[in-house]
């Protein structure tokens, strides 16, 4: 559904921070993926870029502060990631599992 490079650490790990982010009614700043993917601050930006590219990511300036950027999920990826969680479900994986255990 993702293509392989999207099960590769961070993508994953970045994808599964925006979608639990925006469940919850909050905004992520770039500089926080470094944190939820726990690698270096380079390397999530640089993956934020690629997937950006690839259209699962978007970029937001920060209307009260445009040094601020927020990114979330495309409705591209959402829709994908619902999809994903979905298939799950129906396998027989409770939404518990799904967010407790990793995939793999």
């Amino acid at each position: 559904m993702f293509g392989s490079e999207m099960f590769a650490e961070p993508a994953w790990d970045i994808l599964l921070d925006l979608y639990t982010a925006e469940a919850k009614g909050e905004s992520v700043q770039i500089s926080s993926l470094a944190v939820a993917a726990r690698v270096p601050h380079s390397t999530a930006i640089r993956w934020a870029k690629n997937m950006t590219r690839s259209g699962f990511l978007v970029r937001e300036r920060d209307p009260t502060d445009a040094r601020r950027v927020h990114i979330r999920l495309s409705p591209w990826a959402k829709e994908l990631m619902e999809n994903y969680l979905a298939r799950l479900i129906g396998h027989g994986a409770s939404s518990t599992q799904i967010m407790l255990e990793p995939s793999g």
